[in-house]
């Protein structure tokens, strides 16, 4: 129904929209029919006046009326065409154009009889003067039958379009109220046929949702309402029995898991035991590579140690030594001591860490810091050293001693891989890391690299490349990096030198928030 009266509309109203267009072709040929009315006038009425005030001047003025006037001629018949359907019609509106173009020929005929005649004569006869009150009449009666014409044509076109505006108005009217009455039928229809039962469909599933698996719905009629109300019987029985089922499925379960449990609880009792015994184990594998470790790094000085002082207890039972024999024997045997102490306490520095006391710090002053010790310790040496300090850098919270500890650690490395010489740089820039900002402190040397075999394990205790040293001081650079929620990572090429990244958030350290966290990558330096 709507797409009918949408159909009907559309035509009507494209009906009207001609009409419209009609109107307005007529009365521009009502206008052109108008203006050669108004031309013919004015072109008498300037003869009249150049005979009767002999300005004979104005005879151009007058040849330009009549131009005009002939232009309007052939603009109305063009437009009257196009306009003009009716046989009837277009044989008067022709008959009134050859009479005005008889007009306006017999108007030119005068105009050049007055220009062609001599200037002391220039008077039209009385027959010309009564030709132009004729002319005049003519023209007065022939436009106003086509004037006439015209506006009658306007006023059947406009009653047209008034008769399509009622039409459509009534359509719509009858359409509303149809459509009304319709919409109150369908809705009673509706509430009777299909809002009820759905009540009642809707009703039940709220019964069941709170468990009254019971619930049926009564089947009235076989449409689709009544196949809906049926299928959704069988599904709260299908429900129904499921449920049941499930609750045998539970109990049964139920006992399952008690058993389970039980046995759950005799296996976590067998695994707390094996998992002591597992802690016992480990705790005694750590003790035993901290004694070998602690063995390897004292054994050699205490070997040397024993060899002087049985040299020294010879030389004593002789009683044959000079004061230099003494004095270099005592010198060795202090020397030796030294490198037990000094194994000792790094041993347990690296067991007995302090805790990092955070501050707001610097980077770029703690690197410079560590560029004077490092220059200090390289003048004597063919190292050089280059620092980049990154411009804008923020503070960070950190233990600046510590900070320094592990810089100062990386450097003495790095120059102790350069015995030849080579180029040793620090440097200092902001970057992001897992998505917050970060100080990167980059040590990187041109000594000999790192063996890719032994890449892997310069972060563990006791592991060292050195033939000196006990292999701690890149696990308690680890240590404190990773107490400060950063991490250090190494990449090396063996032959082009390596490369030590000190990443530092930003942020305020919490020494328990990471895991450690020290990469080791092969690659260029």
């Amino acid at each position: 129904m709507v797409l009918l009266v949408g159909g009907i509309t559309l035509f009507l109203a494209v009906q009207l929209f001609r009409n419209n267009e009609t109107i307005s072709e007529q009365y521009s040929e009502l206008l052109l029919l108008e203006q050669v009315r108004l031309d013919l006038d004015r072109t008498i009425f300037e003869l009249q006046q150049v005979h009767v005030t002999k300005q004979f001047e104005r005879i151009a003025n007058i040849r330009i009326l009549h131009e005009e006037l002939t232009r309007n001629l052939e603009n109305l018949r063009a437009h009257s065409k196009k306009v003009i359907e009716d046989r009837e019609e277009a044989r008067q509106a022709l008959g009134v154009f050859n009479e005005l173009q008889g007009l306006a020929t017999e108007l030119q005929v005068l105009i050049d009889l007055l220009a062609a005649t001599p200037s002391g004569n220039r008077n039209l006869r009385q027959a010309d003067l009564e030709r132009l009150i004729l002319l005049d009449h003519q023209a007065d009666y022939s436009t106003k039958d086509l004037t006439n014409t015209c506006k009658a044509k306007i006023t059947r076109t406009l009653q047209t379009s008034q008769n399509l505006v009622r039409a459509i108005v009534a359509l719509y009217l009858a359409f509303i109220l149809t459509a009304g009455i319709l919409i109150g039928v369908a809705s009673i229809a509706f509430t009777r046929r299909l809002a009820a039962p759905l009540r009642r469909l809707t009703d039940s599933a709220q019964r069941i949702a709170e468990g009254h698996l019971d619930e049926r719905v009564p089947v009235h009629s076989r449409s689709e309402i009544g196949q809906l109300s049926h299928a959704f019987n069988l599904m709260a029985a299908h429900l129904e029995q499921h449920h049941e089922e499930t609750q045998a499925v539970h109990e049964a379960l139920a006992l399952k898991v008690r058993e389970r449990t039980e046995q759950w609880e005799q296996t976590t009792g067998h695994l707390s035991s094996v998992m002591q015994d597992l802690i016992h184990a480990e705790r005694a594998a750590a003790i035993g590579q901290i004694a070998a470790g602690v063995t390897h790094g004292i054994r050699t000085p205490l070997s040397a140690l024993a060899i002087n002082l049985q040299l020294l207890k010879r030389a004593l039972d002789r009683k044959r030594f000079s004061t230099e024999e003494a004095y270099q024997l005592l010198s060795t045997a202090d020397l030796e001591v030294n490198r037990i102490n000094r194994a000792v306490e790094e041993f347990f520095r690296f067991a007995r860490l302090p805790k990092p006391r955070y501050a707001p710090v610097h980077p770029n002053v703690v690197v410079e810091q560590v560029a004077a010790l490092v220059h200090t310790q390289i003048q004597e040496t063919p190292v050089r050293l280059a620092v980049t300090l990154g411009e804008g850098l923020p503070s960070i919270q950190a233990d600046a001693d510590q900070l320094r500890e592990v810089l100062l650690n990386l450097s003495v490395n790095a120059i102790q891989a350069m015995p030849n010489g080579g180029d040793l740089s620090l440097e200092t820039m902001k970057i992001e890391n897992d998505g917050s900002g970060a100080i990167r402190v980059r040590v990187s040397d041109s000594g000999g690299g790192i063996a890719p075999e032994a890449l892997p394990r310069i972060f563990e205790p006791f592991f060292s490349t050195k033939g000196s040293g006990l292999g701690l001081g890149l696990p308690i650079a680890m240590r404190i990096v990773r107490d400060h929620g950063g991490t250090i990572r190494c990449a090396s090429t063996e032959g082009a030198g390596a490369r030590f990244d000190v990443v530092i958030p930003i942020v305020a350290a919490n020494a328990h928030a990471q895991d450690p966290d020290a990469e080791c990558e092969g690659g260029s330096a």
